[in-house]
């Protein structure tokens, strides 16, 4: 099998395979780095993963640690998803690591996602950091991220219903595999509900891993550095994992709580296209990578608790295994603007034509167009998003990849 360096891939991740085999084999030949990395917080989740790495980054750098993150999928460069301490990775350096690494012969046998990780695993071990925030890229159990043998600490966060084809129809069979993540006498934290943490806490015991009640912490959500109504949740899940850190690994020095709240928690911003606001001469554009039932639901919360008056135009696409109908019926409103395009490519696309049909049928009374083209359909929601002279937004949405495309459009239109 030929591949090609990676470096400028866009759009979702290929050849889409779950299983350890491969990349266990393959870490093995390497020496096995992931096992050299001392500390690793594993965070798997439907919702709110990349969230809660960021406000855990951000408190864990008032300890000086340094602090590596992998997370998926990338929206403008591949360099996104490796970083330590803020900083991604050179191109220079990826480019290094990937030709080291295709020189043996079991790489070409892995999985886009699978060469990736393994990419990752070398380079933080590479540059020795301190600790790891390692976030999972499709489920937990069979995710190429749980090769790792003994974490300090395991998070899931919220769970719904999203990869249906690779992790099952039901809550408790997505809720299973995420919780394939927990290992034998390591602590996990959670704020999946319902029958989802039953499934987490049955799994959980069964295998003798202690669960850590999440505490309170008195937060002002207003102030969050991450906006969006169900960021304090995550910021929450950040603040309980910060402190059993801290007590693991600084044991004598005191924990401040009210310290980090302000240094960290509301000052975190580093983690684009999730509720991002972002201003085109003066007018609110709103990027958020929701792309499921709950995280729809997310959205449309946010989006009347900080925009509560004003007129919506969106901006959306949908790449074909996501559930479109439960988006619209979840986000869109009557007397809504909606322009539909592609998410990404039209191979992995829904075609909008089909997205106008499903809406007609959904909502009642929006005004509904199509471009095909997402530079053109982007112009068009844009100029429309400029004549209006009421109080309105334009929200980007319905996939990450097609949020990415639009950030790298409002860069060229600030130029």
């Amino acid at each position: 099998m030929t591949y090609s360096n990676p470096i400028n891939h866009k759009g979702p991740d290929p050849q889409i395979e779950l299983g350890l085999k491969n990349i266990k084999s393959f870490l093995s030949v390497l020496g096995n780095p992931q096992d050299t990395i001392q500390n690793i917080v594993h965070v798997a989740g439907t919702n709110g993963k990349g969230s809660t790495i960021a406000f855990l980054e951000s408190l864990l750098t008032n300890l000086a640690f340094k602090v590596g993150k992998y997370t998926s999928p990338h929206l403008i460069n591949l360099t996104e998803r490796y970083q330590i301490n803020g900083e991604q990775i050179t191109k220079e350096k990826f480019n290094s690591l990937f030709n080291a690494l295709s020189k043996y012969s079991q790489f070409a046998t892995l999985t886009h996602f699978e060469k990736l990780t393994a990419i990752a695993f070398q380079y933080f071990a590479e540059q020795n950091v301190d600790l790891l925030l390692l976030e999972t890229g499709l489920g937990g159990r069979l995710d190429a991220t749980n090769c790792i043998k003994k974490p300090i600490l395991s998070l899931i966060t919220n769970i719904g219903h999203d990869h249906q084809d690779f992790l099952g129809d039901t809550l408790q069979e997505i809720s299973k595999e995420k919780a394939g993540i927990l290992k034998p006498n390591i602590p996990f934290m959670t704020t999946a509900k319902g029958i989802s943490l039953e499934v987490i806490v049955s799994q959980a015991q069964r295998i003798h891993s202690p669960q850590i009640e999440l505490r309170k912490f008195i937060l002002d959500k207003t102030k969050l550095g991450l906006k969006g109504s169900y960021q304090e949740g995550n910021a929450q899940l950040a603040l309980n994992a910060f402190k059993y850190i801290h007590g693991l690994l600084n044991p004598q020095l005191p924990f401040k709580e009210d310290s980090y709240i302000e240094t960290a928690i509301y000052k975190t911003q580093n983690w684009p296209g999730r509720f991002e606001i972002r201003q085109l001469k003066n007018k609110n554009i709103i990027l958020d990578g929701a792309h499921n039932k709950e995280a729809a639901n997310g959205l449309k919360q946010s989006l009347d608790e900080y925009f509560p008056k004003e007129k919506r135009i969106w901006l959306l696409g949908f790449l074909k295994n996501k559930d479109y109908r439960e988006f619209l019926n979840q986000a869109v409103q009557k007397e809504d603007s909606v322009i539909f395009t592609f998410a990404d490519t039209e191979v992995n696309s829904v075609v909008p034509k089909d997205l106008v049909i499903a809406s007609s049928q959904i909502i009642q009374n929006i005004k509904i167009s199509t471009n095909s083209e997402i530079r053109e359909a982007f112009e068009s929601a844009k100029n429309q998003l400029l004549k209006e002279e009421q109080k309105t937004i334009l929200v980007v949405s319905g996939s990450l990849y097609l949020v990415g495309k639009v950030m790298e459009l409002i860069s060229e239109s600030e130029d």
